[in-house]
């Protein structure tokens, strides 16, 4: 298919497009792989306050037998010595499925746990970390819950979200990220003008992945918009 058909064509189609359709697939069914092994080791290893989220390959659909499993081991409740336990249990299961699931880089971004409060409440704070900015835009890009229980996942995405977009004060005003952000989307997509990504922000005092994450996140309000 050439570029100008390709230009031509929407989201659905696109996903329609050998071999996407296929990649989901498997995906898909590592994920439920992933869930039996560790449902059948630690059957209460996800809860209502507990997720096991993971980012990367396996949540766009895009799992090859080279993809590292980048998780986190994400909570939103009450502090419990069970936590870590259970973080660590995962560990030794996964590290003993290291034929299926290569281990995630030695950074400790993932691989471990992560906890609501920080993801959520210190956006570009001064106790803001490398690793919840990361997991945080992760979160919302490309992220995906094992298992049943995905309340814990589904009330943090949110809450990242509601700080975005409602409280905007400390990242960007809000008429200036919408229209940054809607002038920024038009031009990636077939409907822009060809206008190049802005070569300079209209905030610095804030962090580049927290500022593309705002981005991505105006680039959602143009869409429902």
């Amino acid at each position: 298919m050439s570029g100008s058909e390709l230009s031509t064509i929407n989201a659905s189609q696109f996903l329609a497009l050998k071999p996407l359709p296929e990649a989901l697939e498997k995906a898909a069914a590592v994920r439920v792989k992933l869930d039996q092994i560790l449902f059948e080791k630690i059957p209460k290893y996800t809860s209502e306050d507990t997720s096991l989220v993971v980012f990367g390959s396996l949540a766009r659909g895009e799992w090859t037998s080279a993809s590292d499993l980048d998780w986190t081991y994400l909570i939103d409740g009450q502090a419990n010595s069970d936590h870590l336990v259970i973080a660590q249990k995962m560990q030794t299961i996964l590290k003993d499925h290291e034929a299926e699931f290569r281990p995630p880089g030695q950074t400790g971004t993932f691989g471990n746990m992560a906890f609501s409060h920080d993801i959520i409440h210190q956006i570009g704070g001064q106790n803001d970390t490398n690793k919840n900015t990361t997991q945080r835009i992760l979160l919302l890009l490309e992220s995906a819950s094992i298992g049943k229980n995905v309340q814990a996942y589904e009330r943090v995405t949110k809450g990242v979200i509601n700080r975005y977009l409602e409280e905007d004060n400390h990242l960007l005003t809000e008429e200036t990220a919408h229209d940054t952000a809607c002038r920024v989307f038009s031009s990636m997509t077939s409907f822009g003008s060809g206008e190049p990504w802005p070569s300079t922000s209209p905030v610095n005092s804030v962090t580049e992945p927290v500022r593309v994450g705002v981005y991505e996140m105006r680039n959602f309000v143009c869409l429902v918009n």
